[in-house]
């Protein structure tokens, strides 16, 4: 947590308190982001990042973590000519910090089902995690916050669709009401949060980089 001075001194009882109070997840903070990144955080109703306020300006994108993973082409966008997915998702961050973004909003999940993450209940592929953990380390080099959706509403790969087809239903209610499904979602989640990314080393959960998580988009 920042200590912040809004134009006048602090005293130095409460600069202690306020370190002893929020000691562990400052050294949390410190390990995970070498000390000059902050988790974005609410504060009186306003999105705040170390001391100063936090205006999102960024964009959606999809597609994003089977372009990283290496995929040859995209369902419903384009890798351009000359150019491997992993150099467009690092392309895209690099242009969307240079014009003053700050945040984007994506799936955690491929929908290209040659690149799911979650081939099967409890099954996953790492070739599709270690784009996801591409992502995540190209957006922390852009200073690039991620709001990362564990699911959709409709796609086939990665969707409510495909839980449904997992446990043999067809109703979108059972999504949200049936045992196995709503199990295998939360099994899901712990797995994606758990995850320690294989190249810098950050488990997700404990990422600054993640600004959010959005539970279906």
């Amino acid at each position: 947590m920042a200590v912040c001075a809004r134009g006048h001194s602090v005293p130095l009882l409460l600069v202690l308190l306020l370190l002893v109070q929020h000691a562990f997840a400052a050294r949390r903070q410190a390990l995970q982001a070498g000390g000059d990144e902050y988790f974005v955080e609410v504060r009186d109703g306003q999105f705040v990042l170390g001391c100063d306020n936090f205006k999102i300006a960024g964009w959606n994108q999809w597609e994003v973590v089977e372009a990283a993973a290496g995929a040859p082409s995209l369902g419903g966008a384009s890798i351009p000519e000359g150019m491997t997915g992993p150099e467009l998702v690092r392309t895209l961050l690099e242009k969307g910090n240079e014009i003053g973004f700050n945040a984007m909003r994506t799936w955690v999940h491929p929908v290209n089902p040659q690149y799911a993450l979650q081939t099967a209940p409890g099954e996953y592929s790492e070739a599709a995690f270690g784009g996801l953990d591409y992502l995540l380390d190209e957006a922390r080099k852009n200073n690039i916050k991620l709001i990362l959706a564990f699911t959709s509403n409709w796609t086939p790969t990665g969707g409510i669709p495909e839980y449904l087809k997992w446990a043999n239903k067809t109703d979108p209610v059972d999504f949200y009401t049936d045992p196995e499904i709503k199990q295998t979602f939360k099994d899901f989640v712990e797995t994606i949060l758990t995850r320690e990314n294989t190249i810098n080393g950050r488990v997700y959960s404990e990422d600054p980089t993640i600004m959010a998580w959005d539970l279906l988009k």
